[in-house]
């Protein structure tokens, strides 16, 4: 999930707007964790491990422009 503070104690939570989700089957379909973000040459991309905590793949998103 995604969530905001202005003051680190109080938090809204914006899941709707992070852009990704579990899939409908396979090997990311229970859970998306231990994301790393990163820019390469003007693109954003996302490295994620999927069920498991990894133990079933890992994978990389790329943010659509």
């Amino acid at each position: 999930g995604y969530a905001e503070s202005n003051d680190g104690i109080i938090w809204d939570r914006k899941d709707t707007h992070v852009g990704i989700d579990v899939s409908s089957k396979g090997w990311d379909s229970e859970m998306i964790c231990y994301p790393y973000v990163f820019e390469h040459k003007n693109t954003m991309y996302m490295l994620y491990n999927g069920n498991e905590y990894g133990g079933t793949g890992f994978g990389i998103a790329v943010l659509k422009k």
